[in-house]
């Protein structure tokens, strides 16, 4: 009986460590970026932002407006008309404070998109392969400071 649970023991401890070292292996790994990054992906990025910024705009303002308004109407009278009311009201600010970031990110990635330059620069690999020098795209970000 004592040699089953030893066995059984090991057994437990060996899967054990074959998840973990599973798991770390995951970790550890390198992932590949599939998506090429250059100047079109940020445009396309910041015009999907703004766009998405200017529906929440768009859809939060008369939201809040017309909820504002029909609350107002309703305010006297009992039940739950006024309270639904509110709520559109406080959905529509809800969506109308959303959309800042949203407008902030979009700005943040037509900036990026600006300053993005695909440059071929010279890389010189070890002295013993047969092949001196090769030119390879390399991004590089620029800054401007203004003065």
């Amino acid at each position: 009986m004592a040699k089953t649970n030893q066995k059984l023991t090991i057994v437990k401890r060996s899967f054990c460590l074959l998840t973990c070292f599973f798991i770390l292996l995951n970790l550890y790994s390198q992932t590949s970026n599939e998506q090429d990054i250059n100047r079109d992906y940020f445009l396309e990025k910041s015009k999907r932002l703004n766009k998405t910024g200017w529906i929440l705009l768009g859809v939060g303002t008369p939201l809040a407006a017309g909820g504002m308004a029909a609350m107002n109407k309703n305010f006297g009278d009992e039940g739950s008309a006024a309270d639904f009311y509110a709520l559109l009201m406080v959905a529509g600010f809800a969506m109308d404070i959303a959309s800042i970031p949203v407008f902030i990110s979009a700005g943040k990635n037509k900036r990026r998109a600006a300053t993005f330059t695909l440059d071929y620069q010279n890389l010189y690999p070890p002295e013993n392969w047969l092949v001196a020098r090769r030119n390879q795209p390399i991004p590089s970000v620029t800054l401007r400071i203004h003065f």
